[in-house]
């Protein structure tokens, strides 16, 4: 089914399922065209506490089992009581945009910032015409880029689309210092936004010593592709810098990062820091090598009623990927692909 060739694939089961489509897990060809074989070593986190509790965020647990596990987050993890005292070097990672946005804005409003409007545009037959707020309100759930950025001299942001063609490539994702703001007097097809480029893989950056061996780039406004924003087929647009803060996150678009240092809070009763999943806290904690390199922010009570309460959380679905992953286990199962029904949720309860 690949061409003839060769194919390696990774996954955590445990982690966030993908927002739309069906897992790869519960698919056909994992058992017809694919030779599966479990991992455990654990190749981002060197803390023997913070593999432990790695392990523990993946088995079923009871009250007493999901305390014991909060307990030792609270007492090998840091804290902070207010996000007044997190360091500015910390990344922010939360659950929902709201949040995001919302740390976004404290942060900006203690620098002198230049702020940039998007231009968003909804397509009318054949013509590209202003778009109202409800189109810019579904462009922003669907765009990295900001339909207000505002920017400073000193900012870390991550590019938001890929360059090939240029004397100076980059990816997605890679982040970038700005240098230099556009000259605000010029026509804002004229305007250039000066970066300079962090090798990629590079997250934490001290923009006081910035190499000057990093390339140097220059960009201007970019315009993204059509996006649906109605049923009926209408597209939208939007032009604006194509860079999108690194300061802030979410849990899921941080997957498969590694963070040198950052914070989250959560919460069981402020909807914004809400945790609704139990792999976005096998997310939240996997994304550091040592443990004293996450900070939770918020009154330490709350934090461990929220960690034990998400603990909690299991599924018909959890227990039939493990056994059908332990089944197809190479390495423990030899050729023998035998896949117990008995745990599909998917099955009738009479049969």
């Amino acid at each position: 089914p690949f061409g003839g060739k060769l194919l390696i694939a990774t996954g955590d089961h445990c982690q966030l399922p993908p927002i739309a489509g069906t897992p790869v897990w519960s698919s056909m060809q994992m058992v017809t065209t694919m030779r599966v074989i479990n991992l455990t070593a654990y190749v981002r986190t060197a803390d023997p506490d913070l593999q432990w509790i790695n392990d523990q965020c993946r088995q079923q647990l009871g009250p007493n089992e999901a305390a014991a596990v909060a307990d030792k987050v609270m007492s090998v993890c840091s804290t902070a009581l207010d996000w007044s005292e997190v360091p500015n070097n910390a990344v922010r990672v939360v659950s929902t945009r709201a949040a995001e946005q919302t740390l976004m804005d404290q942060f900006l409003a203690t620098q002198q910032t230049v702020q940039f409007d998007a231009v968003d545009e909804v397509q009318n037959q054949t013509r590209w015409v202003p778009a109202d707020k409800a189109v810019s309100t579904k462009l922003n759930r669907s765009c990295y880029e900001y339909e207000t950025c505002r920017l400073f001299v000193g900012a870390v942001v991550r590019m938001t689309y890929n360059e090939k063609h240029a004397s100076v490539r980059f990816s997605q994702g890679q982040v970038a210092v700005v240098t230099a703001l556009p000259v605000e007097a010029m026509n804002a097809s004229e305007q250039k936004l000066t970066l300079r480029l962090a090798p990629p893989g590079t997250r934490q950056i001290d923009v006081l010593n910035v190499p000057a061996t990093w390339p140097e780039i220059r960009i201007g406004r970019r315009t993204t592709h059509p996006i649906p924003v109605a049923r009926a087929l209408q597209f939208a647009r939007r032009t604006q810098w194509a860079v999108h803060y690194h300061l802030s996150t979410t849990v899921h678009r941080c997957q498969g990062d590694t963070l040198s240092m950052y914070a989250t809070e959560i919460s069981t009763t402020n909807k914004q820091y809400k945790l609704w999943e139990k792999g976005q806290f096998a997310v939240l904690i996997s994304r550091a090598r040592n443990a004293k390199d996450i900070i939770f922010v918020g009154p330490p009570s709350t934090t461990r009623a929220a960690i034990v309460e998400v603990l909690q959380q299991t599924s018909l679905w959890d227990g039939f990927i493990r056994n059908y992953l332990q089944s197809l286990n190479e390495l423990t199962n030899g050729s023998v692909r035998e896949v117990s029904l008995d745990s599909c949720p998917l099955l009738p309860l009479h049969r």
